[in-house]
Order: C-alpha cells, then structure tokens, then sequence
C-alpha cells in the first residue's frame, strides 16, 4: 500500500507552521519568544513525518503504475527537491534546538525562507504530479 500521499498532508502542516512561526520571530517578533518555541515543537514533528514522507515517496516511485505514468521532468525535481527539504529540515532542527533563542537572527531567517520555499515548491511540484493520475 502507498502511505506517501497520507504522510504527505500530515507533514504539510506541521512544515508550513514551523518555517512560517520562524519567519515571524526573526522578523517581527524578536522580544516575543512564543513563536520561537511553537516552532521548534513544530519542527521536531515535522522532522520525523518529513523523514517518513522522502522513505515512502522513494518506495512509491518503484510502483508499477507511477513508472508508467509520471513523466522523468516532474519526478526527478520533487523527489531530489524532496530530500533536500527533509535535510534541510532534520539539520535546521539539531541547529535551533541546540541555540534555543540565541540563533543568529539572519542565518535564521534565511533558514526559514529558504525551508518554506522549498517546501511550497515541493508541494507544487507534488500537486502537478498528482493531476497526472486523474
């Protein structure tokens, strides 16, 4: 059974609030600590189901009918962007659970744009090769 689309829409959220809740103290919110900390809790859920998503998605693509129907030019991008994401995620992690409030303010921010960039590009990318089975 293929759990890559389940794990999917549960990782989405989690991701989207953690590089979202990042955006916003390391913009505006600086002297509010409350953002910081739903992130990393975020992150850390986030971390395991992005962990589960690339595993599944890797099996997934062994799958008779998607060698058949997804085209090489949306695949390799979402799964190799894909990874990056999940790296991206679990080291950023390790890095804001280990400085806690005192991370850099601007390698944290870049950071968080450059994870919820990813992220909606790999939900897109993901989205397009969906369509491709209805």
């Amino acid at each position: 059974m293929n759990y890559h689309p389940l794990l999917i829409y549960l990782t989405v959220g989690p991701l989207l609030a953690t590089y979202l809740s990042y955006i916003l103290y390391f913009t505006v919110l600086r002297s509010f600590n409350f953002p910081f900390y739903f992130g990393v809790t975020n992150h850390a859920f986030a971390s395991l189901l992005v962990i589960g998503t690339v595993l599944t998605g890797l099996s997934a693509q062994k799958l008779e009918y998607v060698q058949q129907k997804v085209s090489f030019i949306l695949m390799t991008p979402h799964k190799w962007l894909g990874i990056a994401l999940a790296i991206l995620t679990v080291v950023s992690f390790i890095y804001f659970w280990m400085k806690q409030v005192d991370s850099s303010r601007k390698l944290g921010f870049l950071i968080s744009l450059s994870g919820l960039i990813l992220t909606v590009v790999v939900l897109v990318l993901g989205w397009q090769l969906r369509l491709i089975f209805f």
